[in-house]
């Protein structure tokens, strides 16, 4: 049997119907049942609470009429014969055999089960909910809700067997309302919700219990989406070589910078020097120049689409990023319809984005980087709809639109054609004006070394989310309001040399 595993946990991230439809054929290949799986899934729940809260301690467990409640009774029974204190708490019978079973010994070893509305009056030093596990598709009502919310009002250490109650197994969003978990122990594999959407704020310290079957589950079933991490930074920005020079570095233009806007070209523009471009020109409204050059190091020029000396630097660039301060008048219109008539690579943010949205066009060399607002203009959505259903637009917006497609927000997704990953990096503290402009600049200057590194389009933008991200975080130091994007340069430094860290 696997042991707990906290740390170092895979990068592969699963569907709860994935897990639910292929877990009994995993566990046959390894000559086991759907009762030992059980047994094993309430023993590491026992193993998470015995780590975390050592007895003696009073011990509340909270069990719905599934499996998970099942694990749930499991747990219950063996954190008493290890000296805890445990009430066990349910509203319904179990439904399935396997749940019944472990009710039974439950009974059966002397012990009681008591009306789960009454768990409150009950004094408890920690909760194991084992209410309503990954199956879970529509709002928690009733006494489920009147209990998760009772729950996190009294901000007792819970242990979440498999997701906390209410949070959506796919998605990462509460469902009505979630459990605000201390620890959360995923069984068989790592679903997606728990890295997605508002998960965080509700999964805590997230522990893996493989049950054994991991190996034989990867076997048989295709992950779902993949985790990003710093280790991307790792494996894909080794030091550079002692020959590299500005011209192997490759040279970005930034197309943006229209009145009272002009700063977000400037650092879009730094953004892709600390990311390590060689070279990068901005090209920006007439008269936005000086607020344009927030750094000696930019080339900064004035404008128009008609311009020939400028179509012909454009042409020289390795990388194009439109939209940081573009705006949408018809000199931000005349550039965006004569850069995606072009054939050159694209990163496409901001009012590019609203520009997009009125048109029909799909390109293969592009990254589109929206943010949910934005997204939803793309797909004609309403933004709530698309924070519940974010892999589902992440993925409509890339088979409409083609390329690469950078989902902001928690959980950044990086969709490309039918490969979906999630960024587990981020703070709250990058919800700031510029915060975008600055990703966009990573995102162009780390795609604009992609011969020297040996990268593709869709690495560069996931190598992108990831350090931006992680700037983020360094910067922040643990803050989560009052950073400004600027904040994120020094960071940006240390982001994309790994090998220092």
């Amino acid at each position: 049997m696997d042991t707990l595993r906290t740390d170092h946990l895979p990068l592969e991230l699963y569907s709860a119907a994935q897990v639910r439809e292929h877990e009994q054929e995993a566990a046959e290949r390894c000559e086991l049942n759907m009762w030992q799986l059980m047994e094993r899934a309430g023993k590491a729940v026992c193993e998470c609470l015995r780590g975390a809260f050592p007895p003696p301690l009073r011990v509340s467990v909270l069990c719905g009429s599934g499996n998970n409640g099942g694990d749930g009774y499991v747990a219950a029974l063996c954190a008493q014969r290890e000296g805890y204190d445990v009430s066990v708490f349910a509203n319904k019978e179990p439904q399935s055999e396997d749940a019944k079973r472990a009710r039974s010994l439950w009974v059966e070893a002397g012990n009681t089960v008591l009306p789960l509305g009454d768990w409150s009056e009950l004094k408890a030093d920690v909760v194991i909910d084992a209410l309503l596990g990954t199956g879970l598709s529509d709002s928690v009502r009733g006494v489920y809700k009147d209990v998760i919310e009772q729950l996190n009002e009294k901000r007792l250490p819970v242990i979440a067997a498999d997701i906390p109650s209410g949070l959506d197994a796919n998605h990462g969003v509460p469902l009505g309302a979630a459990v605000k978990a201390r620890h959360t122990v995923s069984m068989v594999a790592l679903k997606t919700g728990l890295y997605c959407g508002a998960a965080k704020g509700f999964v805590g310290q997230l522990h893996l219990a493989g049950l054994g079957v991991l190996e034989a589950f990867r076997e048989i079933v295709p992950e779902s989406a993949v985790r990003l991490d710093q280790r991307l930074l790792a494996t894909y920005l080794p030091a550079r070589k002692q020959d590299a020079h500005k011209g192997s570095s490759g040279h970005v233009v930034i197309i943006g910078g229209a009145p009272g806007m002009a700063g977000a070209a400037g650092m879009a523009g730094v953004a892709a020097m600390r990311a390590g471009a060689g070279k990068v020109s901005v090209i920006c409204a007439q008269g936005q120049s000086g607020q344009c050059a927030i750094s000696p190091e930019l080339m900064v020029r004035e404008g128009d689409a008609q311009s020939t000396e400028l179509r012909e630097l454009v042409s020289r660039a390795d990388i194009v990023a439109i939209g940081p301060g573009l705006g949408q008048s018809q000199w931000a219109k005349g550039w965006f319809d004569w850069i995606v008539a072009s054939d050159k690579s694209l990163v496409v943010d901001a009012d590019a984005l609203n520009l997009l949205a009125t048109r029909t066009v799909r390109k293969d060399n592009w990254v589109l980087t929206p943010h949910p607002g934005e997204a939803a203009r793309l797909l004609a959505w309403k933004t709530s709809d698309i924070q519940a259903k974010r892999q589902e637009a992440a993925e409509q917006i890339q088979k409409r639109f083609g390329g690469t497609v950078v989902l902001k927000g928690a959980g950044t997704l990086v969709q490309h054609n039918e490969h979906l990953s999630v960024c587990q990096c981020g703070t709250p503290a990058l919800a700031t004006a510029g915060s975008g402009d600055i990703l966009t600049g990573v995102i162009a200057g780390i795609w604009a070394q992609a011969n020297a590194l040996g990268v593709s389009q869709e690495q560069a933008a996931q190598i992108g989310v990831v350090a931006h991200a992680l700037a983020g975080e360094n910067a922040a130091k643990g803050k989560t309001r009052g950073i400004i994007a600027s904040d994120l340069f020094a960071e940006l430094v240390n982001a994309v040399n790994p090998e220092l860290a």
